[in-house]
């Protein structure tokens, strides 16, 4: 799909139908392995498109234009439950991800370093 149609969206609408597509790539996936569905690329297009999603969902998340942000975090998809990040936070988010990351990598390397 067009990402066009995705940036008339509202972040709830968006994360909503994120959601909705994950469950259906699951359900798509299930069905190829087992055998009930022979077409496999509708498996790499439904990823494609959850990709389009999440690129206008953080599009919108970053350029601030509404006042608070729904956002579905990864793990709580599960719990159904939200997480309200305001414009202000969006940064403050990506800087505490940024040093997670830097964290487990460097935890990563040290364990590489102990295998060898």
């Amino acid at each position: 799909m067009k990402a066009s149609k995705f940036r008339k969206q509202t972040v709830k609408e968006l994360s909503d139908e994120i959601e909705k597509a994950r469950k259906e790539n699951e359900e798509l996936r299930y069905n190829v392995r087992s055998r009930k569905e022979k077409d496999y690329s509708q498996v790499k297009e439904g990823r494609k498109n959850v990709a389009v999603m999440l690129t206008v969902l953080t599009e919108k998340l970053t350029s601030g234009e509404e006042g608070a942000k729904v956002v579905k975090d990864e793990a709580d998809l599960k719990k159904e439950k939200t997480t309200v990040i305001s414009a202000k936070n969006t940064a403050a988010a990506k800087s505490d991800l940024k040093e997670t990351i830097k964290h487990q990598d460097k935890t990563l390397n040290k364990k590489t370093k102990d295998d060898k």
